[in-house]
């Protein structure tokens, strides 16, 4: 071999070792961003059903993953964790109902339960005629009408445009609830937490049994094109 076809084999060797470095270097500096910005909560249990699910053989075994973004702000109908002295269990996934100065109610209808936020419908869960199981949403009901006749009188409580009560957050009051009500224990039995028990934002989930680098990658990829 010439001595020209040695530097060009060097040159070529060179390339590879530097573009080799460079990705490794990337993704280890990802790896460190991601892990410093997010935290990684197993999903257990069954109150953010259908949204996240446990494990389906047993609720106290890991099911969905969820990623939380420490380091975000969150608003009304985002699902946040939060660490909390009433839950012994670690910490717990709930959707935020509302945050300081906002208000809501929950309307019983014929045929559902409305939750209503600052006016405006947030979901509704369906009664389906099964009498366990509009049963267990009417006492889910009753936790809430407990809350109010318990605050009536103070500023927790107050009347919307349309005549009727509504929970109105304080300073420092935030509200969280499960998607499902019929396993959900949440702000309605606890009252408010404040904003040094949240922890942050869900910002990403994998699902029980996908693939967690493809997941992470896609969800990454497309928070990142959405800023």
């Amino acid at each position: 071999m010439n001595a020209r076809a040695k530097r060009i084999g060097m040159n070529v060797l060179s390339s590879i070792i530097v573009i080799f470095i460079m990705v490794v270097s990337f993704f280890a500096l990802i790896n460190i961003v991601f892990n410093f910005v997010y935290i990684k909560t197993p999903v257990r249990g069954f109150s953010m059903q259908p949204t996240f699910n446990a494990s389906v053989s047993d609720p106290n075994i890991d099911g969905d993953t969820a990623y939380v973004n420490r380091y975000s702000s969150y608003n009304v109908n985002d699902i946040v964790v939060a660490s909390v002295s009433w839950w012994d269990k670690g910490t717990i996934i709930k959707r935020l109902i509302a945050k300081p100065g906002d208000n809501f109610k929950i309307v019983e209808n014929d045929n559902s339960y409305s939750l209503i936020v600052n006016g405006t419908l947030l979901y509704s869960i369906e009664k389906n005629g099964n009498t366990i199981h509009d049963l267990e949403l009417e006492n889910y009901y009753n936790y809430y009408t407990s809350y109010v006749d318990a605050r009536r009188g103070t500023a927790s409580i107050q009347l919307d445009s349309e005549g009727q009560e509504v929970v109105v957050m304080q300073e420092n009051e935030y509200f969280l609830m499960g998607d499902n009500w019929l396993e959900s224990e949440d702000c309605l039995l606890h009252g408010p937490v404040t904003a040094n028990e949240i922890i942050g934002r869900v910002e990403m989930v994998i699902k029980y049994g996908e693939n967690r680098v493809f997941s992470l990658m896609q969800q990454m990829l497309s928070i990142a094109f959405s800023v």
